[in-house]
């Protein structure tokens, strides 16, 4: 199973190109995970009572399967500090996922889900 993309980018108008061009992704900052993704996401959060998303998705493309979504830094807040029962694969995930926010920040952080 592929892990979703994490994205950090302040500016709105320049991450909806993606919903139009993928190939863009690379003049992004990001992280691509190995196994982790929405689901397991929402699952580690709701325990809290906290969203993994805010509001509607910046881009959602159901016939080619691809979505673009702000995370909740309040959630991945959640994600980040709490103590989650994930498998090797996804703490390797989750450490990665640490670090990217260590150096970008959480306050303009996005998911990009494949389904």
């Amino acid at each position: 199973m592929l892990g979703s993309t994490i994205i950090s980018e302040s500016n709105l108008q320049k991450l909806q190109r993606l919903g139009e061009d993928l190939e863009a992704l690379d003049e992004f900052e990001h992280v691509n995970l190995d196994s982790l993704c929405t689901l397991d996401f929402e699952t580690a959060v709701a325990e809290s009572g906290l969203r993994w998303m805010l509001g509607q998705a910046v881009f959602h493309d159901e016939e080619n399967g691809v979505a673009l979504a702000k995370i909740s830094p309040e959630g991945l807040a959640f994600l980040l500090n709490g103590r989650h029962e994930f498998d090797e694969e996804q703490a390797a995930d989750l450490e990665t996922l640490r670090a990217f926010v260590g150096t970008h920040g959480s306050e303009y952080v996005y998911e990009l889900a494949t389904f």
